[in-house]
């Protein structure tokens, strides 16, 4: 299986913050962010491990990588030139005949559950797709999954109502198929491919599957969901 994390990006909510650097590379109890998700991925006893980075920026992760457990595993950093959305990012980690599963992580993800179990035992023969939501109290900023009795029936990317609902978070597992889906997606009006649009593709072919985590979940790509993150992190030592 294959773990691919993905750490580019232009970062535009955090601009204040991160004064031009790669938001992952801020600081998070002690280390940088895009860490966390590559221990996470280890301990889900991944080694096929692929690092999206933005141009010229291979150097300043490897650095962040020196003195840690983490700096003997084989870690290929892959470059997005283009930040043309999320499945066009991991298509640059899979080959054209790509036979593999995969778990895509997004670097600036947070769980307080450890999701590692979980995807040591996902046998994608029999999910295809799995997908971690999270009920939140104002569902507008995230993709969003709507469920009739406890199927996910649609989801809908950032909907305008700020209602209560089940946000779909950053760790996707995919089956060796995710590679002939991705070139049938159509980019949004941001320009990019969407995640979701991805997800949709299982969807109609019955092929997704979901669990809802009862621990927290931090995005930090914000302000507030990076000091979300750092209380998570605070809190699981």
């Amino acid at each position: 299986m294959k773990g691919v994390l993905l750490a580019g990006g232009r970062g535009t909510r955090l601009q204040e913050i991160t004064k031009g650097k790669n938001k992952h590379l801020l600081p998070i109890q002690g280390g940088a962010m895009f860490l966390y998700g590559l221990r996470l991925l280890v301990r889900s006893g991944i080694s096929d491990l692929s690092v999206v980075v933005n141009p010229n920026e291979e150097v300043l992760f490897r650095k962040e990588l020196m003195g840690t457990e983490l700096e003997n595993n084989n870690i290929r950093f892959v470059t997005q030139y283009d930040p043309s959305g999320i499945p066009h990012g991991l298509s640059l980690c899979l080959g054209e005949t790509e036979q593999e599963p995969c778990v895509l992580l997004l670097g600036d993800n947070f769980f307080e559950d450890d999701l590692s179990a979980f995807i040591r035992a996902w046998n994608p023969r029999i999910q295809p797709a799995h997908i971690f939501l999270k009920q939140v109290p104002d569902c507008s900023p995230f993709g969003v999954a709507y469920l009739i009795e406890g199927r996910v029936t649609s989801l809908c990317e950032k909907p305008q109502s700020r209602d209560p609902g089940l946000a779909v978070t950053g760790c996707y597992l995919l089956d060796s198929s995710a590679m002939e889906r991705i070139p049938l997606l159509k980019p949004s009006r941001r320009g990019e491919t969407e995640v979701l649009d991805l997800l949709n593709l299982y969807l109609k072919e019955k092929g997704l599957y979901h669990q809802i985590l009862p621990g927290r979940w931090a995005d930090a790509g914000t302000p507030k969901g990076l000091n979300s993150a750092q209380k998570l992190c605070e809190g699981s030592n």
